[in-house]
């Protein structure tokens, strides 16, 4: 009887189980492989594929770590050989319990930090619903559980082969054998042992190169404080105040923008996925809708405050193939000649928007309403725009095409300003 129960113990486990333990290690040693790898690439159409290819290989470990989790239930917990010590047992547990919290982890917070940045989930070409809204801390807090976890996850699968080669070759026990092959011998297990110790050497390596890089990423990197964005944006603006006052703008009301309270945002595709982004600006703003032949406006658009909620991405905008922010600090709309909508309080500006040095006629619809409080006079003004990014050159090079990032980009913008007292 004895003898009979042994030999069930020391059974191989079912086949199914067998080959989902196996395709789940090769998978998830080789996400935390690349996924370590990736994070050191440029920015760029191929990294923005491999990523994707990614989520979907991380997907389905989520779902095959259903599948494990249903095939237990149905089937029961297997039971440990009647050779394993007390300590083996209770630190077995506990590394199968992390192992299935972070097949279950791992994935879901890769999917919130992809919704979150706004960055499409695909499951091999399937788009899959966004798991939250737009929020950039939520985006960062999710990535660094992210990494933490598969930082921690390393050590943990570790820890598994040390423990299962130990029962292999010194305690020559059927551990590896039962979820192996009950013919495993010494050759198969060093084997065995080369292949996953090449798999796990893999991520481990890249995590000893650049373990402070990954855990530790400086988020205000390259990136100016509020003040010097103000000092900056004011000294752009200086230079341009002599053509400003030295035009005609006798009984003209001149605005001052809320630049805390007045947004530029933008919509833009990556690969047909929408995401949506914002940049900072301030101007000067001549406007009487009685005196419209005597209105002036300029706006400055300080392209180095873009803000898509991912870091990397707003990095690639800054740079030389997209923005230009080195010889390109700011976008700038002028524009003189307005002209009354079809309707009330519709107007529309005639002028030029130049980005990246390039300057393109652009006719701005937009709809103004004007309050009066006791003699304080605000206005709020609302305009929405369709632009090409290929007609200003931003996206060149691999960016060029549109497979990536949609040309066509929608801006919609809500200025507040209050007039000065003449």
């Amino acid at each position: 009887m004895n003898d009979e129960n042994s030999d069930n113990v020391n059974r191989p486990y079912p086949l199914l189980s067998r080959c989902i333990h196996w395709l789940t290690a090769l998978i998830v040693l080789v996400l935390l492989f690349v996924g370590m790898y990736m994070t050191s690439m440029a920015y760029s159409p191929q990294k923005i594929e491999i990523y994707n290819l990614h989520k979907s290989f991380g997907l389905l470990v989520l779902f095959m770590a259903f599948l494990r989790i249903l095939w237990l239930v149905i089937k029961g917990k297997p039971k440990s050989l009647p050779t394993h010590k007390k300590w083996e047992k209770g630190l077995s547990h506990l590394t199968h319990a992390f192992l299935y919290f972070a097949l279950f982890a791992i994935p879901l917070s890769g999917w919130v930090m992809s919704s979150a940045s706004e960055y499409p989930v695909y499951f091999f070409g399937f788009d899959l619903p966004d798991f939250v809204g737009k929020d950039k801390d939520l985006a960062h807090n999710a990535e660094e559980i992210h990494e933490l976890l598969a930082f921690i996850l390393l050590g943990f699968v570790g820890l598994h082969m040390v423990g299962a080669f130990k029962h292999h070759f010194i305690d020559k026990d059927a551990t590896i054998k039962r979820m192996s092959s009950a013919r495993l011998g010494l050759l198969g297990g060093i084997l065995l042992l080369l292949v996953m110790g090449g798999l796990y050497a893999l991520p481990a390596s890249q995590l000893a190169k650049g373990i402070a890089k990954d855990l530790y990423k400086a988020e205000a990197q390259g990136n100016e404080t509020a003040q010097e964005y103000k000092a900056n944006q004011s000294d752009a603006l200086s230079d341009n105040d002599e053509v400003m006052d030295a035009k005609e703008h006798a009984g003209v009301t001149e605005w001052d923008i809320d630049t805390d309270n007045s947004t530029l945002e933008f919509t833009a595709t990556q690969y047909g996925s929408a995401f949506t982004g914002t940049f900072d600006f301030d101007g000067h703003i001549y406007f009487d809708p009685e005196r419209l032949k005597q209105g002036d406006v300029r706006i400055e658009i300080d392209i180095k405050s873009i803000q898509t909620g991912s870091d990397s991405r707003d990095e690639q905008a800054l740079s030389a193939d997209w923005f230009d922010t080195d010889q390109y600090r700011y976008a700038v709309f002028t524009a003189d000649q307005f002209e009354a909508g079809a309707q009330d309080n519709e107007y529309v500006a005639k002028g030029t928007l130049t980005i990246k040095g390039v300057s393109m006629p652009l006719d701005l619809p937009f709809i103004l309403q004007i309050n009066d409080d006791g003699g304080i006079r605000s206005a709020i003004m609302n305009a929405q725009i369709s632009l090409s990014r290929a007609d200003y050159k931003v996206g060149q090079g691999e960016w060029e095409g549109d497979d990536a990032i949609g040309h066509n980009v929608e801006l919609n913008i809500e200025l507040k300003a209050k007039a000065k007292s003449k």
